[in-house]
């Protein structure tokens, strides 16, 4: 999923038709996508299945929609309610993205902690969170 609008280009209008209600997923969504998180999943993970296809766009529908709230397959169909086709393309079906996550097994896991890895290496490139820790800093990373 990227973001489908330039920061210049976009506009807010507060009708129906253009309703979003998670629109705070803009930024977060463009920051994975300045850290190249669709392109880090592509290369890393690998299903070796048909439904393996377009691993990045499947990968980043699931972390908008599960930072959004969805806590089940059936809740990421949020990311593709109102206008959210509008601000992103390549949004993925819930049930494309339950084939997906039922093709992984424990090494395709270890792909993703990967990925995940390189995130946060990258994420801390662009967002410095502790500013003048100089050359090290302990960071504990539960999931």
């Amino acid at each position: 999923m990227r973001s489908s609008h330039s920061a210049a280009r976009t506009d807010v209008r507060f009708d129906e038709q253009s309703l979003v209600s998670c629109a705070g997923i803009v930024p977060l969504m463009r920051l994975a996508e300045n850290i190249g998180l669709g392109k880090l999943i592509e290369d890393r993970v690998d299903l070796g299945i048909p439904v393996g296809a377009n691993s990045d766009a499947k990968a980043l529908s699931i972390v908008a929609g599960m930072v959004i709230g969805a806590d089940s397959i059936d809740d990421l169909d949020v990311i593709r309610h109102g206008a959210m086709r509008r601000l992103f393309d390549r949004v993925r079906a819930p049930s494309t993205c339950g084939s997906w996550l039922r093709g992984f097994t424990g090494g395709h896991a270890r792909q993703l902690t990967s990925v995940a890895a390189e995130a946060l290496v990258r994420l801390s490139e662009q967002a410095p969170l502790l500013p003048g820790a100089g050359q090290l800093a302990f960071i504990e990373v539960v999931s």
